[in-house]
């Protein structure tokens, strides 16, 4: 790459669908928490300069301590305290490379442990080039209107519409001016970052293809998912 490029993974939500004691982002998988093989799965790009992990700050000194063990440091590596909100702790990554800010910044989700190389550079060279960029894939279920008393409203025509995946990239300077001009209520009940730039910064993401891998672990079954996985790739 002929520009810099960093990551800011958010990994600092309680993973309350899992239904577990210890938040999903550090659950064991193949003998190492989830969040390390995302972090992995980076790494193995050598044009990547840094990489952020935006931690829950109660677990600054508990779970997130696995991410200081001795086979999981790496100079790259660099972990911040996050919030209560997603849009707030990717702010408090943003911050974070405030001082030596990179190009482009990718955004990913802490528990999507697969990131497709083809895919990442795609996305960080249309980031360049066009200020924003994300993977979609299309929709595979119905989606349903719903009104306030539970009826049906209406149906949508799912061929107009697609499903958002991670990771996305962005110009820097882009998305630090994006979550500096979002309100409280995006901060508050906000999750799509393609959505800020468009709205307050007149960027129009480019959109290209994504695929299965980009999955998110939300349930149990998607832990044993990652495991049949990884022994696939691996």
């Amino acid at each position: 790459m002929d520009f810099t490029v960093s990551v800011i993974l958010p990994a600092a939500g309680s993973g309350e669908r899992m239904n577990s004691a210890t938040p999903k982002q550090f659950s064991e998988v193949k003998g190492k928490p989830l969040i390390c093989h995302t972090i992995e799965a980076f790494l193995k790009n050598d044009w990547i300069s840094k990489i952020v992990v935006v931690c829950p700050s109660t677990a600054s000194s508990a779970s997130a301590r696995c991410l200081r063990e001795p086979e999981f440091i790496h100079t790259k590596v660099e972990v911040v305290p996050g919030a209560a909100t997603r849009h707030r702790s990717i702010f408090n990554g943003i911050v974070h490379l405030k001082q030596s800010p990179p190009d482009v910044v990718v955004i990913h989700d802490g528990v999507r442990p697969f990131v497709p190389d083809k895919i990442l550079k795609q996305l960080v060279q249309e980031a360049n080039v066009h200020g924003a960029a994300g993977p979609v894939v299309p929709l595979v279920s119905t989606v349903l209107k719903m009104n306030s008393e539970g009826f049906l409203e209406e149906t949508l025509d799912r061929t107009k519409y697609v499903a958002s995946e991670m990771p996305q990239a962005f110009k820097y300077g882009v998305l630090f001016d994006a979550y500096n001009k979002c309100t409280q209520s995006d901060f508050d009940y906000g999750t799509e970052c393609l959505a800020l730039v468009h709205k307050y910064c007149q960027v129009q993401p480019k959109l290209i293809p994504g695929n299965d891998q980009l999955f998110k672990v939300t349930y149990l079954r998607d832990l044993y998912a990652v495991s049949g996985l990884l022994e696939t790739i691996q």
